[in-house]
């Protein structure tokens, strides 16, 4: 009903489940060949409309996927931190051209439950998560028709969970976590401790209240970096006060793309110390190594200080990544005049192609988009014929 790839597997996974559990193999052939039948008589239209084919982005997933492996590998034990995906995102993404960008993209989640698991808590968390699973939801027989619809649901849950995001909707998480709740009840009324005594359910224990505890500690001190990094952004307030707000939230939240943003800014209008900034800037490329915007940041400081070198290599790595970037272009082609070599800066100039003012400031034209869209603040006007022009 969702056009969900992942819900479509969880339905085939659930049926499956069910003819395996009941030992009922006869079934299971004809299924499988009112797939197959299905698979010659169903249009093409349906099938693409079904498997996403006509969307760019829809194996996209397979890139998501790749990076979560970066991820683990980088942190294999303990992750790279609960709910901290998108940041670990933007360190390994992947290029993906929409005819503007390419690393204009970003996600909250790994696609996989069990692979965002491994990413942000380390492989252990989810190897116990996927065991944790595995034992409530296969142990024992399914004895009576409630048992074996609630055991069919758990793992049509879990398939749709390995390759797609259910976690995020709570609909569905009440689905998952209800069913495991309700196969374990059934089977038994008490949980043992590790010494095999018997506890009753619902019986407070010291580790569960400590552990309660310790989330509740754990709420609470996350307040306090939350309004840091609000007042460090809050544009109303003088640049001197949101720095020194800066100053505190970057000990909570280092690697917040946001504040990498603004830092750079920050410090120069509070500070006025070109040193300090740069290393504010660097710090920031090295957080987020796909982001073009901090090396034009730190290139367009060491330009002004009359570092070509360094200005000339950031404005290249800044292309590497966005070679759509116009200000960045503008920069280097000035750089290029500057130096006495103006044939090349023309030649640069020429091939900067612009995009058309509708396509810049369409309402489905990101903001990221845009920014790399802008043309230069200063020193240049485009001409309408392709090419950029010194005024």
């Amino acid at each position: 009903a969702v056009n969900s790839r992942g819900a479509l597997l969880g339905a085939a996974a659930g049926t499956l489940s069910v003819l395996l559990f009941r030992r009922s193999f006869r079934p299971l052939v004809w299924l499988a060949a009112a797939g197959l039948l299905a698979f010659i008589l169903i249009p093409q239209e349906r099938f693409d409309w079904l498997l996403k084919s006509y969307d760019p982005r829809s194996l996209g997933r397979f890139g998501i996927w790749g990076s979560a492996f970066d991820a683990v590998a980088a942190h294999p034990v303990f992750g790279c931190g609960l709910g901290l995906f998108e940041r670990a995102f933007e360190i390994f993404k992947f290029p993906f051209y929409n005819g503007i960008s390419y690393y204009g993209h970003s996600t909250l989640h790994a696609h996989s439950e069990p692979l965002n698991l491994a990413a942000e808590a380390g492989i252990p968390a989810s190897l116990i998560f996927v065991w944790a699973w595995a034992r409530i939801t296969f142990k024992g027989p399914a004895a009576g028709t409630r048992e074996l619809i609630l055991k069919a649901f758990s793992v049509s849950l879990f398939a749709q969970a390995a390759v797609d995001i259910i976690f995020y909707s709570g609909a569905l998480q009440v689905f998952f976590w209800g069913t495991l709740a309700l196969l374990s009840q059934e089977r038994d009324e008490t949980f043992r401790g590790p010494c095999g005594r018997a506890a009753a359910v619902g019986k407070p224990r010291p580790a569960l209240i400590a552990l309660a505890l310790c989330w509740c500690a754990a709420l609470l001190l996350s307040l306090v970096p939350a309004g840091l990094r609000e007042r460090a952004l809050d544009p109303a307030r003088p640049p001197a006060e949101r720095n020194a707000f800066l100053e505190r939230a970057r000990s909570f939240w280092a690697g917040d793309p946001a504040l990498l943003g603004a830092a750079g800014a920050l410090s120069m209008a509070a500070h006025g110390n070109g040193a300090l900034t740069v290393s504010r800037l660097e710090d920031a490329m090295f957080r987020t190594p796909k982001d073009p915007f901090r090396c034009f940041e730190a290139a367009a400081l060491y330009y002004k200080a009359g570092d070509a070198v360094s200005s000339r290599s950031l404005l290249l790595k800044a292309l590497s990544l966005e070679p759509g970037f116009v200000r960045a272009r503008a920069m280097l082609a000035e750089a290029a005049a500057a130096g006495g070599y103006r044939e090349p800066a023309d030649a640069r100039l020429k091939n900067m192609r612009a995009t058309p003012a509708k396509t810049s400031t369409d309402a489905n034209t990101s903001l990221y988009d845009r920014a790399l869209l802008a043309p230069p603040e200063t020193g240049y006007t485009w001409t309408g014929s392709k090419i950029w022009r010194k005024r």
